[in-house]
């Protein structure tokens, strides 16, 4: 059915192709912005947990990363800013994080934000942002369930510690994410990030798409409109539920719309917009078919929209037919359910001149022949990393969309290849390959990074929480002395360089290990 769908809206709406794209080496009138996504910044100093094993990771290839890239991915971020962002913007599509965890988000935050290397930034939420690794919302039956508690563990740190009574304390449910990103863009310059609690438009309503096994609580729809025609934020919407049960955060939803060019406008959709809460299991059965055995879809197989964001959207494009509008969301128009797509004709049916911004996949494409042409952007870590910047050109009623993709290699890094001490995927190789080996494996490799020389594992005698106790404080102690020195800018250029080589080396690692398979 899917296929079918695909193509049926593929002949409807190719032969009116109002946007053209092409992959550049270089491009002409370049948009100042970079375009970039999936950090998957990770909580490194995690206690042991369900999916922290080898036979998960072997069922799901990216369950675990190489832990030298869960550790430096940071320093990739970190060093694409500062080598490109002077006087850019960034827009971000989604999963920042991993886990979903708010020590992840406050990570991630320090990282755009550190020694103010660009100026300005925006985000659309990824599934990785507010679910857990991706998938899950957690069960619907209580706030404390099995899979919320594992959320939980996930998201702490070091050994032997009580999962909080309010799981949101240690977890960022979408609610939760919401509201951070909020303070993003309350705190950023407001010549282009005019937004103020005070001007913003709230309306609660009762939750009209309530399910029968539900509490009936109340959403609030807020929207904000800038006075300033020129600001880089235009527009921002969202929804946020009363209730702070966490079985209740999915329904929460956040819209941008923010200044490209001259005629030119980006709107950063939520494509972790569901109908019903996202689980692991019943989810990926159901795989974004209409016909499915519940309203629930697994978060990292497919994104979804509502009615109610295509209705947002369609009020703040409607009568502005010779703006184009680059529609930006995490999920690829492949990985959106059924519903969505059709919404999504829907929309292109009355404004021709829309184009799609995604990542999710984490290998960069264009797609010139969907429902609407799109560019995938690919991952800031996964093989290949890099990120993309964009030309644009208007004439004649079109719009042209030129490509860059930018890879990060040694020569563009400048990596010392006398750093380069190899060993990425030996965690591959742990005994068993529990979850309380990749710890203590995890947690050597934090402690002894530093000293900049090749890994040297010691395992823990069997069950000796000791021993693994002393690795985490050692492991700990390192990463805050490593975050207090980058206060100094000369140790800061200088740590990143070497960190983001190291990542690179890790990606590549694991990418040339998974080949052999």
């Amino acid at each position: 059915m899917k296929i079918f769908l695909m193509f049926f809206l593929l002949i409807q709406f190719s032969l009116y192709a109002e946007v053209t794209l092409k992959e550049s080496q270089e491009v002409s009138n370049p948009l100042d912005i970079i375009f970039m996504a999936d950090t998957q910044i990770h909580n490194i100093l995690a206690p042991p947990h369900f999916y922290r094993n080898l036979f998960i990771d072997n069922l799901l290839e990216i369950t675990i990363r190489p832990p030298h890239l869960d550790l430096f991915s940071p320093d990739i971020l970190k060093w694409t800013l500062l080598k490109y962002g002077e006087d850019k913007k960034v827009v971000f599509l989604g999963d920042a994080l991993n886990i979903a965890c708010k020590n992840e988000w406050t990570k991630f935050r320090q990282s755009m934000d550190q020694f103010n290397l660009h100026s300005g930034w925006v985000m659309a939420p990824g599934n990785h942002d507010s679910f857990f690794y991706g998938n899950t919302n957690g069960s619907r039956s209580n706030e404390r369930g099995v899979s919320k508690k594992w959320w939980a563990k996930a998201c702490m740190e070091g050994l032997d510690q009580e999962i909080p009574k309010r799981i949101k304390d240690v977890v960022l449910a979408k609610d939760d994410f919401v509201r951070s990103y909020l303070e993003v863009l309350y705190d950023q310059n407001k010549a282009d990030f005019p937004m103020e609690k005070k001007e913003i438009i709230c309306k609660a309503h009762k939750d009209i798409n309530k399910l029968p096994y539900e509490k009936a609580i109340l959403l609030n729809d807020c929207e904000w409109t800038s006075a300033n025609e020129d600001s880089f934020l235009q527009k921002v919407f969202y929804s946020l539920p009363e209730s702070d049960d966490i079985r209740y955060s999915y329904k929460s939803l956040i819209i941008q719309e923010i200044n490209l060019d001259q005629d030119l406008k980006g709107i950063l959709m939520d494509t972790s917009d569901y109908e019903g809460a996202p689980t692991l299991l019943i989810g990926a059965l159901n795989n974004g078919s209409e016909r499915r055995i519940s309203r629930s879809l697994n978060a990292g197989i497919k994104g979804s929209l509502q009615k109610r964001q295509i209705d947002v959207i369609q009020k703040w494009i409607t009568g502005k037919n010779k703006t184009f509008f680059l529609l930006m969301g995490h999920h690829p128009l492949e990985a959106l359910s059924e519903k969505s797509l059709k919404l999504l004709a829907e929309l292109k049916k009355n404004h021709p001149n829309l184009a799609y911004v995604s990542a999710h996949t984490h290998s960069g494409y264009l797609n010139q022949k969907s429902i609407l042409p799109e560019v995938n952007i690919g991952s800031m870590i996964d093989w290949n990393p890099g990120f993309v910047t964009m030309g644009s050109e208007i004439k004649d009623g079109k719009l042209s969309l030129e490509v860059k993709r930018t890879h990060f290699d040694e020569k563009l890094l400048n990596c010392d290849l006398a750093n380069n001490f190899g060993g990425y995927t030996d965690y591959k190789k742990i005994k068993n390959g529990s979850n309380l080996g990749m710890f203590d494996f995890t947690m050597d490799l934090i402690a002894q990074s530093f000293q900049r020389k090749p890994i040297d594992f010691y395992p823990c005698p069997k069950r000796d929480n000791d021993c693994l106790q002393e690795k985490f404080l050692l492991a700990k102690d390192s990463l805050e002395e490593d975050l207090f020195n980058q206060g100094s800018f000369g140790y800061f250029v200088e740590k990143i360089s070497y960190g983001a080589c190291q990542a690179l080396w890790a990606s590549k690692a694991e990418h040339e290990l998974s080949l052999k398979k």
